[in-house]
């Protein structure tokens, strides 16, 4: 029987400043698995750093930039140092989106092919030298051609070279832009009532916020207080300018519901582009925790 041997590949999310999608999960996420014999001489290729997981992620632009090199690496390993150059190609996979499109319910929250008037890659051909396990090569994003209200996904593929073999799980990036224009960093300031507790209060700068699909955005609610990441809301503009709060997906599973505090209206100012959110939840205690927020873009 063959021996298997598992490869940890690292996990780092990066964002530049909107999204990043990869394929195909293993029974451990964060792995790759080599089916070959532990003395195998057959290289492993793959993504790596803030693209090398199966979860999803967003790739944020850069703002006030009219283009931005968006750095992408390729992983050469073995079970033995690679003591030659490995040379690849990447290309475009156009049916990764409609493989991605059938796992998502909601219309708005679906991808289009980033027109190849809005990139260029780099180089499509990439070398691994001898004695390393990386190399990094470039998408050029040019954004100012880019409708920043669509979501755009840019499946970009590992093609195999000789005696390697390309990752299952992690041998195709799916860079997605979501179209959000009130997405990016903003200042936040926020007032916190808990329950049995004085009013206290805080700032955060910058505090990210996250676009869901064209017309949602989500935060976190009392990061700099409370440090918990699934403490989520998500939260959507109205035609009057009133704005519209829910729980996040992450939040629910925590057992968390966050939503509008009573009696109070949060609004959005388009002109000094300034939201001013109300909203409150119960802890797993059975007590309340109520926001005023403040956020102003950057």
């Amino acid at each position: 029987m063959k021996n298997r041997i598992r490869l940890l590949l690292a996990m780092l999310v990066t964002p530049i400043a909107a999204g990043v999608f990869l394929t195909s999960c293993l029974e451990d996420k964060v792995y790759t698995d080599i089916i070959d014999g532990v003395n195998s001489d057959n290289i492993i290729l793959s993504f790596y750093g803030n693209v090398g997981t199966t979860s999803t992620q967003s790739v944020q632009l850069t703002a006030g930039k009219d283009t931005v090199d968006y750095e992408l690496n390729i992983s050469a390993t073995s079970s033995h140092i690679v003591n030659k150059d490995v040379t690849v190609t990447v290309s475009i996979d156009e049916t990764v989106v409609a493989q991605v499109n059938a796992s998502i319910t909601s219309a708005d929250e679906k991808y289009t092919l980033l027109p190849d008037s809005v990139y260029d890659v780099l180089s499509t051909s990439i070398t691994v030298p001898k004695d390393t396990t990386e190399a990094p090569f470039y998408i050029r994003i040019y954004q100012y051609k880019m409708d920043k209200s669509k979501n755009y996904l840019l499946p970009v593929k590992i093609n195999g070279a000789d005696g390697a073999i390309v990752a299952a799980n992690l041998g195709t990036a799916k860079l997605a832009f979501i179209g959000n224009v009130l997405a990016g960093p903003y200042v936040s300031n926020y007032t916190l009532e808990r329950q049995g507790n004085a009013v206290q209060n805080f700032s955060e700068d910058p505090k990210n916020i996250e676009a869901v699909d064209s017309k949602t955005l989500k935060a976190l609610a009392g990061y700099a207080f409370f440090g918990n990441s699934s403490i989520k809301f998500r939260f959507s503009v109205n035609a009057d300018n009133t704005v519209t709060i829910t729980s996040d997906e992450d939040a629910v599973k925590a057992g968390i519901t966050i939503g509008p505090t009573a009696g109070k209206t949060s609004t959005y100012n388009a002109e000094t582009k300034t939201f001013h959110l109300y909203y409150e939840y119960v802890n797993a205690s059975g007590l309340y925790r109520k926001f005023d927020e403040i956020l102003v873009k950057k």
